[in-house]
């Protein structure tokens, strides 16, 4: 069991390993710099359409703005991300020694017991 954590705003997938937490960490890094480096494109021209002139020099402030925190904002999904991947696979490691012990001792506690 256990629940919690994960999906976050943009519905990724659930992270089954290191691996893919790696993987899914890198896609939300890129997602951060493109979100931030588009910011500044189109926040100044909905700005613009919105408030005219003045709006365009406010769009231009927030997609700078967003350009900074896209990033960070992608930095902290992707290392979300790769710790998902290693409790993921601490987790399966820790099934496995555990379904190992329990089928060497015949199913009894010992060192299983103390794993689960």
């Amino acid at each position: 069991g256990g629940g919690g954590g994960g999906g976050g705003p943009r519905g990724s997938t659930q992270v089954r390993d290191v691996g893919q937490g790696v993987l899914e960490g890198g896609k939300a890094l890129a997602q951060g710099f493109i979100n931030g480096a588009l910011g500044v494109l189109t926040k100044p021209v909905e700005g613009l359409g919105q408030r005219g002139f003045t709006g365009f020099f406010e769009g231009l402030a927030k997609g700078i703005v967003g350009a900074a925190a896209s990033p960070i904002s992608g930095a902290l999904a992707a290392a979300s991300k790769i710790t998902e991947g290693v409790d993921a696979t601490s987790r399966t490691i820790r099934s496995s020694l555990v379904s190992s012990t329990t089928s060497a001792t015949g199913g009894g506690g010992g060192v299983a017991a103390l794993v689960a």
